[in-house]
């Protein structure tokens, strides 16, 4: 026998040994059986000939016969006495290490199944009995009573007491089959009528099968099933494994993302669905009764601005600075805040940025308009939209390049979002990137952006997208929008970037812009608007020594009660406004001296002057605004020229 094989021989003899202990491997890490280990804290190792065993976390450590020593608790002089002349093969001292008890609707114990350390691992008596085995006693479900007792909660469903056991430490009901894979009998599906259920899914073929057989005998029953799936972890892993190693919250996380809703398997007589079954093409509606479905929040990037779990949209005409906001956005969205208008200032959690787009330079625009805005370069990922696609053929390798398109490379977006912590995706122009399909088809449309609101639901994640309008100004807001009516009608909050226009009395100021309130199908109607500055600056990047002239935003503190659909129609009227009336209440409101510009708007408009007709009278009046303090301690003013 060669050395290598030598040294692949021995380390299979220790794995097997450290298994049979209740060890969890995975490469080179294990999880100590010999201690309450959460974490890998032990190793293999290669030792000159052979390969050891180090745990760091309990100190025990050393070969094969080491370890089989430890687990029988003998003195290892008579484990390698007994190996000699036997290729190191002993008996290894069987121990129950755990009782299940299996009891029925009411909570009395019908039978135990023990577990031990070594083969057969599993055995079923009945309560008191001193043998093995249960005869013809009803086999039934685990945790049948906490089953049958569960109102409107989900059900997980997994393989094994083990891996049960572990979920309802940590607060969930969970069940299984007794005596392994493959075993359920269609006498369960009763107890699962109406319920949502999760089946964790062993990672090898047999767990594979099991889950497949379970999830054709409850489609249909219950209200509604999803399959969690270990697929890119090693072969045989299971629940257990994952919240041994990982922890319970990352299993949450890792459920709601990689859980595949199951929409049933071809026809089958469902008593015999024991036995294999091949999964067809099955068109089903996506259907939930209402007592399976649980309220919650809407979830908010930016407070009643931005929402999480589905399509923003910022638009308005070209060159007005829907791009600059949403860099402002996108900068505070990595460091976790604060918001423009939270006058607490607070601080959230700091999340990743994606932004894919056709029209800005990611070295000349983007990212120094980043970095200017104070951004975290490090959780910001810029794309040209370009995918990139290699070929192998033996040793040679082709490659090519093509334009993303949403339905063909929605994989890749997921992918991205899911690996590096994404809080914000940014489409610049969300229209760009359908491939073939009509911008102008409201099918087409909505059949894209269905699949971008999957994505922002499963996964979290904010979708800002940004449109330009159409030539048509004098339109409604649902036809401004370039395309398709779907363009404004699927994202649930939109916001129009502007410019004062002509008419406004802060129509003089170039830099000044609005954030109106477009369309909001989540929140009142009265959000308010808020105004920014285009600011010019120079922003340094030190990793390459180069500074760069660019612009930012800095936004204002006086907000605007009016919508887009209020503010235009105010400049498009031909109602002469009461200018002279709201001049005589501003007067009569500063002529005692300066006050506060909120406090004023807010008394104005009281009165019902609107935000376009109060400042046509400050104009009218000559009065000035004036800013108090430094930072956030600064205040605005408006007062009468001398």
């Amino acid at each position: 026998m060669t050395t290598v094989s030598k040294l692949k021989q021995d380390r299979e003899l220790l794995e097997h040994e450290l298994k049979q202990a209740g060890a969890v491997i995975t490469g080179d890490s294990v999880r100590c059986p010999f201690h309450d280990d959460t974490n890998p804290s032990g190793g293999i190792y290669q030792n000159g000939n052979g390969w050891k065993y180090k745990c760091h976390g309990c100190g025990f450590g050393g070969d094969l016969f080491d370890v089989r020593a430890k687990v029988q608790g003998v003195d290892v002089r008579s484990i390698l006495k007994d190996a000699n002349g036997n290729n190191g093969a002993t008996k290894v001292k069987r121990k129950r290490i755990a009782i299940h008890d299996y009891k029925d609707e009411k909570g009395e114990i019908v039978y135990h199944i023990d577990r031990f350390n070594y083969e057969p691992k599993c055995q079923p008596r009945l309560p008191g009995a001193k043998t093995y085995g249960i005869g013809r006693t009803k086999r039934i479900l685990y945790n049948l009573d906490k089953l049958v007792a569960s109102d409107g909660e989900s059900i997980l469903i997994a393989e094994g007491e083990k891996c049960c056991d572990i979920l309802v430490k940590h607060g969930k009901i969970a069940t299984c089959n007794p005596f392994g894979s493959k075993k359920w009998k269609s006498e369960y599906n009763q107890f699962f009528k109406g319920k949502r259920v999760f089946i964790c899914e062993d990672n090898d073929p047999p767990g594979r099968d099991h889950s497949k057989q379970v999830a054709v005998n409850l489609w249909g029953i219950a209200a509604k099933i999803q399959i969690i799936h270990f697929y890119d972890m090693p072969e045989g892993y299971d629940v257990y494994d994952f919240i041994t190693d990982k922890g319970f919250p990352e299993f949450q996380r890792y459920a709601k993302l990689n859980a595949e809703t199951y929409n049933g398997l071809q026809a089958e007589d469902k008593e015999t669905s024991q036995a294999d079954t091949k999964p067809a093409t099955v068109e089903t509606l996506d259907i939930l009764r209402g007592d399976s479905i649980h309220i919650k929040p809407v979830d908010w990037l930016w407070g009643e601005r931005i929402l999480r779990g589905g399509i923003n949209l910022l638009v308005g005409r070209q060159n007005q600075g829907k791009s600059l906001a949403a860099v402002d956005i996108a900068a505070r969205t990595t460091k976790g805040g604060p918001w423009p208008d939270d006058e607490q200032q607070r601080q959230g959690d700091p999340g990743g940025v994606l932004w894919i787009t056709s029209e800005e330079n990611r070295e000349d625009t983007l990212l120094p308009r980043f970095l200017a805005a104070g951004g975290d370069r490090a959780k910001l990922f810029l794309s040209n939209a370009i995918v990139k696609t290699e070929y192998s053929d033996g040793d040679k390798t082709t490659s090519s390049i093509r334009g993303l398109v949403y339905d063909k490379h929605i994989h890749l977006l997921e992918k991205h979002v899911s690996e590096n912590n994404i809080s914000l995706l940014v489409l610049d122009t969300l229209n760009s990137f359908i491939g073939d399909r009509s911008g102008n088809s409201d099918s087409d449309v909505r059949g894209v952006l269905s699949l971008l609101n999957q994505m922002a639901e499963k996964y979290d994640v904010a979708i800002l997208g940004i449109n330009h309008f159409n030539k048509n100004s004098a339109a409604p807001n649902a036809d401004r929008v370039t395309g398709s009516r779907a363009w404004s009608a699927a994202p649930r909050m939109i916001w129009e970037i502007c410019r004062p226009e002509p008419g406004n009395p802060e129509s003089d100021d170039p830099l000044l812009r609005y954030m109106l309130l477009f369309k909001s199908n989540v929140t009142a109607q009265e959000n308010r608007g808020l105004k920014f500055h285009i600011c010019p600056t120079y922003v340094r990047d030190d990793q390459n020594d180069t500074s760069v002239e660019i612009v930012s935003v800095e936004w204002l503190p006086e907000a605007i009660q009016e919508t887009s659909d209020q503010y235009h129609y105010q400049l498009s009227s031909k109602a002469a406004p009461k200018t002279e009336d709201a001049a005589s209440d501003l007067y009569n409101l500063l002529k005692d001296g300066p006050r506060e510009s909120i406090e004023v708007e807010g008394m104005m408009k009281d009165i019902g002057h609107t935000h376009y007709v109060i400042h046509q009278a400050k104009k009218k009046l000559g009065a000035v605004s004036k800013k108090k303090g430094f930072g956030k301690e600064s205040v605005n003013y408006w007062e009468l020229k001398g």
